[in-house]
């Protein structure tokens, strides 16, 4: 496919015979690669009717039907001028190979989606404050909104972290993902133990924006915590307490609804994570709050700027013991 598209090297082509055999075909290929070959789909789409559903390994794309979809849309026909190979019980055959990675890992990617979101991909997909199309109801108040909306996501979790509508699209995510929303406690998940802090969306106690969920979470070995909007002026000594350890921190700067970058700096300096992600700031994709760069000034650390909207932490370069910031680009629509 390379000749021809820039996205994939292969389209695998299968059919089952009704939607449970498309279904099942699908799970097996899931298994088998995140066992053998240490890899997850960076996205599933089709799974509720699964008519068609789609598997994207970057390298390779799987399109599994039942036979009346394959035979309607006719990807063979569409893409008639690239080379073809029948793999269908095939004695011996080698599939290529995708990314070699170190056998003794799983692929873990963070993908962010704009503002809050992020999709984290392991041995579980963490699907985190989706929100839905936007564009056009915030530029009728003047604002610049240009994320795409968060569609089609295959998730095992969501999580989100307060009840506004940038927050809360899990309408958007596919799979029959477990939801855990706007709540305090420690609560069982697909992924173990989640621990949902109580927190504030502002400095007045909730009253002027409402309450924040901080979500902590450990996946594939990694400590996670999702600030979502937090906005009081700092920590209680409870709540930093009820955190933890934090090896991965998202973390909002862009001020206005949320701390501003020295607040958010304080903040990361008191948790101390490896990685720190920021989130919610002004970008090409949204202009309503502060850019990033108070932040950057006042935490002083190194600073790793990401040329798309996801990166393998596998492959993040800072230097043992030292604290990195990865600054994703913005998806646009």
């Amino acid at each position: 496919m390379r000749a021809v598209c820039d996205y994939t090297d292969f389209f695998v082509l299968a059919t089952g015979k009704n939607p449970r055999q498309t279904h099942a075909i699908h799970e097996e290929v899931l298994g088998r690669l995140k066992v053998e070959e240490r890899l997850l789909p960076r996205s599933t789409s089709g799974l509720p009717e699964a008519t068609w559903i789609v598997d994207d390994y970057l390298d390779v794309v799987l399109h599994v039907f039942t036979p009346e979809t394959r035979e309607h849309y006719r990807l063979e026909d569409l893409w008639n001028d690239v080379p073809k190979l029948e793999a269908a019980a095939t004695q011996g055959f080698e599939p290529p190979r995708l990314h070699r990675r170190d056998a003794q890992k799983i692929l873990m990617i963070v993908r962010w989606f704009g503002q809050s979101a992020f999709l984290l991909t392991g041995s579980k997909r963490v699907l985190i404050d989706p929100f839905g199309a936007l564009g056009e109801r915030l530029a009728e108040r003047g604002i610049t909104f240009r994320h795409p909306p968060v569609e089609g996501v295959s998730a095992d979790l969501v999580l989100v972290t307060h009840e506004h509508s940038d927050h809360n699209a899990v309408d958007g995510a596919e799979g029959s993902p477990v939801v855990i929303r706007s709540t305090a406690g420690t609560l069982d998940s697909p992924i173990g133990e989640i621990v949902a802090i109580a927190s504030e969306h502002d400095d007045r106690a909730g009253t002027q924006r409402g309450p924040n969920t901080i979500f902590c979470f450990t996946l594939d070995g990694l400590r996670y915590c999702h600030l979502g909007d937090f906005g009081q002026a700092a920590l209680r000594a409870e709540q930093r307490d009820a955190i933890g350890d934090v090896e991965l921190l998202f973390v909002p700067i862009g001020g206005g609804p949320t701390i501003g970058g020295t607040e958010a700096a304080a903040v990361v300096r008191e948790l101390g994570p490896r990685i720190v992600v920021p989130m919610h700031y002004r970008n090409e994709g949204a202009d309503f709050l502060e850019p990033p760069d108070a932040f950057l000034e006042a935490l002083g650390a190194a600073v790793e700027r990401i040329d798309s909207s996801e990166v393998d932490l596998d492959e993040v370069s800072a230097e043992a013991g030292a604290q990195v910031v990865l600054l994703l680009s913005p998806p646009l629509a």
